[in-house]
């Protein structure tokens, strides 16, 4: 279910445990709801409200993150289920979803572990004893929060060591989650701020984050995103330039994505050959990513030289004189 935000005028109703109950009530015995819960848009006593009413009504409650803080509520009726590995990631195969999955940020099944943040017992310790939206107490859902930023109760939910933490010790991931994906799951966790949308627009400063993911993963689109670009634009790129995007040089605004999709296939002297292109013409933009491609590359020469090379953080040269 996605209804409109809650705080417009008379989409409480939506959010309360009576509309909760009749949601269960129209599950078959197996089933599964999941709820948009926009956490940004509530004061923190208005989501407790909200998920203690939707705790009450699915005992099974867990909490998940969507992208930023749109997060999402599950909850079943009689769920019992485990599925097998096989079966849980067929949504990876299928020739139509698998695509659409991938470019969401989820390039393998073992991710969708990385987006869990509490099960019901974490939930209650964090609503405690908040009383639940109902239709006759619609004003617990509070007023709007400030526009000071997000508060510090919701960012600590999404630190990848608290999560994890969750997801280890939750009684309903070892209960359901696929056993044999369990493990699996633990790394991504790393990445799922990446993942949440939580990127700096400058490219420079994700390049640490970039050479995490491009040592430690096999992961394409996170490399994508750090670095301004995203699946759109790589398969508007790739109908633009063919399969092989080695035989011209491209302008600026060609060459720099396609410096992106080199350096996410880790083919790092491609990458550092169209970044030096872009550099020649703007060192500020793609100077510190030709340099790390080229490092990467194994070209230390090359990188040091680069106009631009020196917006490279020193912990990422392959030159003396850092």
């Amino acid at each position: 279910s996605e209804p409109p935000p809650p705080m417009m005028a008379g989409v409480v109703n939506l959010y309360t445990r009576e509309y909760f109950s009749a949601l269960a009530g129209r599950l078959a015995p197996g089933g599964l709801a999941t709820y948009w819960l926009p956490i940004h848009q509530l004061e923190p006593r208005g989501a407790h409200a909200v998920i203690a009413a939707f705790c009450e009504v699915f005992p099974d409650c867990t909490m998940w993150a969507g992208s930023g803080y749109h997060w999402i509520l599950m909850g079943g009726r009689d769920f019992a289920y485990r599925p097998d590995p096989a079966h849980f990631a067929r949504g990876w195969r299928d020739a139509q979803a698998g695509p659409r999955v991938r470019a969401s940020g989820l390039e393998h099944p073992g991710q969708l572990g990385a987006t869990f943040l509490a099960d019901a017992a974490q939930l209650r310790e964090w609503y405690r004893d908040a009383r639940p939206l109902t239709d006759n107490h619609p004003k617990r859902l509070a007023a709007p929060p400030r526009d000071d930023g997000v508060p510090d109760e919701y960012a600590k939910w999404q630190v990848p060591e608290t999560a994890r933490r969750h997801f280890e010790s939750s009684q309903w991931i070892a209960r359901h989650w696929p056993e044999a994906m369990i493990r699996e799951s633990l790394p991504y966790f790393a990445v799922q701020p990446i993942t949440n949308g939580m990127v700096l627009p400058d490219p420079v400063r994700n390049l640490p984050l970039v050479d995490g993911v491009l040592r430690n993963t096999d992961l394409r689109i996170p490399i994508l995103w750090l670095l301004g670009s995203d699946v759109p634009e790589q398969r508007i790129l790739l109908r633009a330039t063919g399969a092989d995007a080695r035989k011209r040089t491209y302008p600026v605004e060609v060459a720099y994505p396609l410096g992106i999709r080199a350096l996410a296939d880790r083919d790092f002297a491609r990458a550092g050959e169209l970044f030096g292109e872009v550099a020649e013409r703007d060192p500020r933009a793609a100077g510190a990513l030709a340099a790390y491609a080229l490092c990467r590359a194994g070209q230390a020469k090359r990188a040091a030289a680069v106009p631009g090379a020196g917006r490279l953080p020193p912990e990422l040269r392959c030159w003396r004189g850092r």
